[in-house]
Formats: structure tokens, C-alpha cells, sequence
């Protein structure tokens, strides 16, 4: 199940990773690098469930990549179908913002709540760090 949904995951991430490289490349290559920072502790958890499960290290390893070769397939889907088609590809990039701040904002966020004092203010530093660099990016780009 967890494999399942993991390469299910990865081919929206590559989706979204092709409809940033279709709007510009730069763009894209900033996609693919929030991407990578987020999945690679998901990733090691869930090598981490299947030794738990059971399964030898080479195969947990092998069995993660080969569940995520699906980015790879849903970039090159949306690549190519955005070579032929309009695309709405305002609503993809909205939808991968959408994500980002899904993650940011529903999965970690309440994690700090049970956080000391002291460390609950650098992680909100850290946060709003963030999202000021996300708009001076943006107001900088001109987008």
C-alpha cells in the first residue's frame, strides 16, 4: 500500500515538475530541487517501513527506486502533451504551489505546536524565511 501510493505521488511531483520546465527552464530546475528536498526524507521512511516489513536493505532500496521511476514517466507525460496541447499550465503551477504550501503548512506546521518555546520561534523564523524568500522571487522574476 505504501508503495503504491509513494509511486502514485511521484508521478504527480514529475507532472508537476514538467509543467514548471514548460513555463521556463529555471523554473523547472527550482521545482525539481523542492522536490527532491521534500521527498528525500520520505523516501528514507519509507526504506525505513520496508526493512520493518521485513524486506532485505538491497530490496527496500530497489523496491523505493523502483517506485520512483514514476516522476520520471509523469515529466516526460506532461513535456510532451505540452509540445502538442495549451495546456492550463497557470492552474498546474498554482497547484504546485498549492502543494508546497500543503506540506509546509498542514504536515510539519502542527508538528511544531508540541515544540519548546525557544524552538518554536526559529521554526517560525525559518517558515516565514521562506515564504519572504518565495515573494522576493517572485517580485524579482516579474511573475
Amino acid at each position: 500500500m505504501n508503495l503504491l501510493g509513494d509511486g502514485l505521488h511521484n508521478a504527480v511531483d514529475g507532472i508537476l515538475i514538467g509543467a514548471s520546465f514548460l513555463v521556463d527552464p529555471a523554473l523547472g530546475w527550482a521545482t525539481t530541487l523542492a522536490v527532491v528536498w521534500h521527498e528525500l526524507p520520505k523516501e528514507l521512511s519509507d526504506v525505513a517501513i520496508l526493512l520493518h516489513g521485513g524486506a532485505s536493505f538491497k530490496r527496500a532500496i530497489a523496491l523505493n527506486a523502483l517506485c520512483s521511476l514514476p516522476v520520471f514517466a509523469g515529466a516526460l507525460l506532461l513535456y510532451l502533451a505540452g509540445q502538442w496541447l495549451v495546456l492550463p499550465l497557470a492552474a498546474l503551477l498554482a497547484i504546485t504551489a498549492g502543494g508546497f504550501l500543503y506540506i509546509a503548512l498542514i504536515d510539519l506546521y502542527p508538528l511544531l505546536k508540541g515544540l519548546w518555546q525557544q524552538r518554536l520561534l526559529s521554526q517560525h523564523l525559518a517558515l516565514f524565511t521562506g515564504i519572504g524568500l518565495m515573494l522576493g522571487f517572485v517580485l524579482l522574476e516579474g511573475h
